[in-house]
Order: structure tokens, then C-alpha cells, then sequence
């Protein structure tokens, strides 16, 4: 259960140019962690998620659907395992292995030249299946693709690969996910899978959404 312990306006002068953020802060009961779930709202946005993206014609999943901020079973948020301890993110993709999402970049490369993410098995499935192999592809045409990030085959209790892309000329981005041969288990998720402009940091940037898992993740089938 979540409890409202804080709600913070900031009023003031605005220009044509400038909206300012409406921050509000929850405190979970329970763990006492407190997470902001609304955003800063900015007149150019710091970064575009693929998440607020449509995906293109091509794009598929090998079972269920293409799910945006939603595990693969669209019953909770994205877990990944990041610096060794299970996190959830509130923005992201998830499609079920073999899959396929493919994005139009080209009205935002020019302001947003990099493509960062989070990228594996979801956490909730543990150590089950064979894992998946990832691979981000770019283009010019959407037509002729060149692989620029391969990853070792993840399982759900493996640290999830993180990726920085420099999209350079390319206007699409493909993010395919391979089964391994088998496809049990296979809930591939990106989380905080986003576009960012070039001065982009990781180190002191704030990921939306992202909290802790303190409870035990359980492992299904």
C-alpha cells in the first residue's frame, strides 16, 4: 500500500518557453522507499522514450504482444537486475522472445543522437529457460541493416547488459531478440530504453521510475 506523503508545486514565471514540474512523491509503507512517479515536464524533453514511440511495421513478438511500460504479461512493471540488486523501471518495452521492435529515428537524430537502454530477461523469471541473445541493428533505408551491439546469451538472473548506441546517420533502430533455440521463459523487456542528446550521462542522471525490489523475486515458468 502506498501513501501520499508529499506533493510539491513549483510555481512561478512561465515563459513560452519553459514548463514548470509538478513533483509528486510517494513513500511506500512497507519499505519505507520513496519513489517519484511524476516526471519533470520540459518544453523539449531531455530524452524520448520508445516507449512513447510507435514501432514500426515489422515489429512483432514471437508470443502474446508488444507490451510499452509493462512486463510481458502486462500485470506489473519491468524487472532487471542492475549493479547486482533487482530493480523495476517504469518505462520500457517488452516483447517475448523471438522478437522484433523496429523504430523510426529519423525526425528525432538530429536533437537525439545516442540510444541508451537496459536490456535482458526479466527478472521474475529467474534462472528458467535457455536465455536470450539480443541484437541492435541500424539503418539508413530500413531495408539494410548493420548489427552494431550483440549480447552474450541472459537469463532472468543474470545482470542485464546496458547499451549506448551512437546513432550516427541512421534513421531506424532495430532491437531483435533471439529464443536460443527454445522459448520458454523468454519475457525479453528494455528497460528505460530511450533516445538522449549527446551530453547524455548516466553517472547522476535519475532513471524514471526506477525502484528497488527488497521482496525475493519469484521464479516462474
Amino acid at each position: 500500500m502506498h501513501k501520499k506523503v508529499q506533493s510539491l508545486v513549483l510555481a512561478g514565471m512561465i515563459s513560452a518557453n519553459t514548463l514548470y514540474p509538478v513533483v509528486e512523491v510517494f513513500a511506500n509503507t512497507k519499505t519505507g522507499i520513496e519513489s517519484k512517479v511524476n516526471s519533470v515536464i520540459k518544453a523539449e524533453e531531455e530524452q524520448i522514450y520508445l516507449s512513447d514511440m510507435n514501432y514500426e511495421k515489422g515489429s512483432k513478438a514471437g508470443w502474446g504482444q508488444i507490451r510499452k511500460d509493462t512486463n510481458v504479461d502486462g500485470n506489473g512493471l519491468i524487472k532487471l537486475n542492475v549493479d547486482g540488486e533487482t530493480k523495476e523501471f517504469e518505462k520500457g518495452m517488452a516483447a517475448h522472445a523471438t522478437s522484433t521492435l523496429i523504430y523510426n529515428v529519423s525526425q528525432y537524430k538530429d536533437t537525439y543522437t545516442r540510444f541508451v537502454s537496459y536490456l535482458g530477461i526479466d527478472a521474475g523469471r529467474g534462472s528458467n529457460g535457455n536465455g536470450v541473445k539480443f541484437t541492435i541493428s541500424l539503418s539508413e533505408d530500413g531495408q539494410n541493416w548493420t548489427e552494431v551491439k550483440t549480447t552474450d546469451v541472459l537469463k532472468g538472473n543474470n545482470e542485464s547488459a546496458y547499451v549506448d548506441i551512437e546513432l550516427g546517420n541512421a534513421n531506424y533502430i532495430k532491437l531483435y531478440a533471439h529464443d536460443n533455440g527454445a522459448d520458454g521463459s523468454d519475457h525479453a523487456v528494455y528497460g528505460d530504453a530511450k533516445l538522449v542528446k549527446p551530453d547524455y550521462s548516466l553517472s547522476g542522471t535519475p532513471i524514471e521510475g526506477l525502484h528497488h525490489v527488497h521482496d525475493s523475486v519469484t521464479q516462474q515458468d
